[in-house]
């Protein structure tokens, strides 16, 4: 790798790809709205829950979260709504020995509202989890997977290049072109890691104070 690859034009990408999946911007473009609003969702129900009145709720949740919680906002008929909180829970939904649309039933079904509130809560963090997954696809999609294989490549020689003393040997060494292909599952990683040190740290500080 010469100083030629690491050329202006993939550093502006590598910092595009930085800004763009910084943490902190992953938590305002997408969690803070979802979070407010499962926060304002008012849960009018009362004991016992049955089935249809588990429907109704996780329906009307889903429904005014796309609604206005999204970057994009999704308006979702009734069965639409009830359809797309049906495959959120049965793809994304665990807990204490429970998983799926089943288990989120078992749990919020005869209970009190405590626990349909937990259900709730995981139900949203599962709408954060796919709305980021959606928005990562689309900063790469925009900002590397429409490039040329040769400008990838470049992006690649680029980041190894920045990051050689962060990077096992292993993966240093490797021909950058065998990277191109698994570039975006590389670079999440990096970010993910990035953000994880950033809490150790500010943790440290704040304990330190």
């Amino acid at each position: 790798m010469t100083n030629s690859e690491c050329n202006f034009s993939s550093q502006k990408v590598l910092d595009r790809l930085s800004d763009l999946l910084d943490e902190e911007r992953l938590a305002k473009e997408i969690d803070e709205a979802v979070d407010v609003e499962a926060h304002n969702f008012q849960l009018k129900i009362s004991p016992p829950i049955t089935t249809s009145k588990f429907n109704r709720i996780v329906s009307s949740f889903v429904r005014n979260i796309y609604k206005t919680g999204l970057r994009l906002p999704i308006h979702l008929s009734d069965s639409a709504a009830t359809a797309e909180a049906v495959y959120l829970l049965e793809n994304y939904y665990q807990n204490e020995g429970s998983k799926g649309y089943d288990g989120a039933l078992f749990d919020a079904v005869g209970t009190n509202i405590q626990s349909f509130e937990l259900v709730l809560a995981r139900l949203a963090e599962s709408i954060k989890w796919v709305e980021r997954t959606k928005y990562i696809k689309w900063v790469f999609a925009d900002n590397f997977l429409n490039l040329d294989w040769k400008q990838q490549h470049h992006i690649v020689c680029c980041y190894l290049r920045q990051n050689k003393a962060l990077l096992p040997a292993e993966l240093y060494d490797l021909n950058p072109a065998r990277l191109v292909d698994c570039f975006q599952e590389l670079f999440i990683t990096h970010m993910s890691t990035k953000s994880m040190v950033r809490q150790v740290l500010n943790a440290g500080r704040s304990q330190g104070a």
